[in-house]
C-alpha cells in the first residue's frame, strides 16, 4: 500500500494546503481545480481514527461534524468526501 506524504505534497502545491492535525491517515488526495489546491479527507477514516483514539461513535460523528467537517476556513478549505460506497477494485475480478 503506498502512503500519501501530504507534507510532501504541500511542497509540491507551494507549502498551502490547509491540513487537518491529527487526520493525515485519513488523506484520500488533492483537489486542484478550483483556485487553490485543496486537500481532500475520507469522513469514514476520520471517525476511525477517533474510535481508535478511545472515542464513541456517535461522539466521534458528532465532534466532527460541529468542528470539522462544517467548518469554513476559508479557499483552503479542506474537502470532506463521504466515502462509505467505495469499494476495492479488482482487476481480476471485476
Amino acid at each position: 500500500m503506498i502512503k500519501f506524504d501530504v507534507h510532501e505534497a504541500s511542497m509540491w502545491y507551494g507549502g498551502d494546503l490547509l491540513i487537518a492535525d491529527g487526520f493525515d491517515d485519513a488523506i484520500i488526495g488533492i483537489e486542484d481545480t478550483g483556485a487553490e489546491p485543496r486537500v481532500c479527507y475520507s469522513k469514514q477514516k476520520c471517525i476511525q481514527i477517533l474510535l481508535d483514539e478511545g472515542m464513541d461513535e456517535l461522539d466521534a460523528i458528532e465532534h466532527l461534524e460541529y468542528n470539522t467537517f462544517n467548518a469554513y476556513v476559508g479557499d483552503k478549505t479542506p474537502l470532506w468526501i463521504d466515502d462509505q460506497f467505495f469499494r476495492e477494485y479488482n482487476s481480476e475480478k471485476d
